[in-house]
């Protein structure tokens, strides 16, 4: 057995969601954030927590499909 000390990894995936109700501030946030090609990220979060709210309320990770792994830093000791 090998240890990992210390690894980052961004992972992607794509989901997929319908015939979902939202509140119209959150609704509106989504809109514009689609709307402006902008993704939410911990940089306009503030301006965005309906939509945020809402993205973790209703995207189930296992339900993700087109998945990627990227490993970015990875260090270990033998």
């Amino acid at each position: 057995m090998k240890t990992i000390d210390e690894i980052t990894v961004t992972v992607t995936y794509k989901v997929g969601l319908g015939g979902f109700k939202a509140s119209e501030k959150a609704f509106n946030q989504l809109a514009d954030l689609e709307r402006n090609c902008v993704a939410l990220n911990e940089g306009n979060v503030d301006k965005n927590q309906d939509a945020l709210d809402w993205l973790t309320k209703n995207i189930i990770e296992k339900d993700g499909f087109m998945w990627e792994y990227e490993i970015d830093t990875f260090e270990a000791s033998e």
